[in-house]
């Protein structure tokens, strides 16, 4: 009668010996692990694992984690600060969609799309000059949020952003629109 050496694990190498049996020596060969977070499986010590995925999409505004079983997921840190690196802009938040948006440093709003400008800026230097002035009395407001998923406008509760451009790519680097986000494309 023979033996069937199949231990059903791609790590080992299954033999017959007519003196010793079944032997299941380890290997190391390519494998998968059916883990979306690890990637470059290899097996080692009998068991098949990888390296962990990086899900940085390098966005201060967006929550970066992985389940197993789907891969990297990138949610909307709304409401977080963040940084636009802009001195004209000030109380800089994230939106539900990932973007990083702020209200002006100098004037102030007066309706949900109508800037003041400054009429005269610190002889201490305390505000920067942003460009505004120059005899207007109003600007419309800048909504924009540098976010190719988004459509960005001015409405009666101020800016409104609103999702597009859904699977359409929205940076050189191999990003793509998913509910609004700018994340790696999987």
């Amino acid at each position: 009668m023979t033996a069937t050496c199949n231990d059903n694990n791609v790590c080992t190498n299954d033999s017959c010996s007519t003196n010793t049996g079944c032997q299941y020596v380890h290997n190391t060969v390519d494998c998968n692990d059916g883990n979306k977070c690890t990637q470059n499986d290899v097996c080692s010590a009998g068991k098949c694992a990888g390296a962990a995925v990086s899900c940085g999409d390098k966005n201060d505004c967006t929550i970066d984690t992985c389940k197993d079983s789907v891969g990297c997921i990138y949610t909307s840190n709304t409401g977080a600060e963040c940084n636009l690196y802009n001195n004209c802009i000030i109380k800089a938040a994230c939106t539900q969609y990932g973007a990083c948006v702020g209200e002006p440093a100098c004037g102030y709003v007066t309706a949900p799309c109508l800037i003041v400008p400054c009429s005269a800026f610190s002889s201490t230097g305390s505000l920067p000059a942003c460009g505004l002035g120059g005899g207007k009395t109003e600007y419309q407001r800048d909504c924009g949020d540098s976010n190719a998923c988004t459509l960005d406008a001015c409405g009666k509760a101020g800016c409104e952003y609103t999702t597009t451009n859904e699977g359409a790519a929205c940076d050189n680097g191999g990003k793509i629109c998913k509910s609004g986000l700018c994340v790696p494309k999987q």
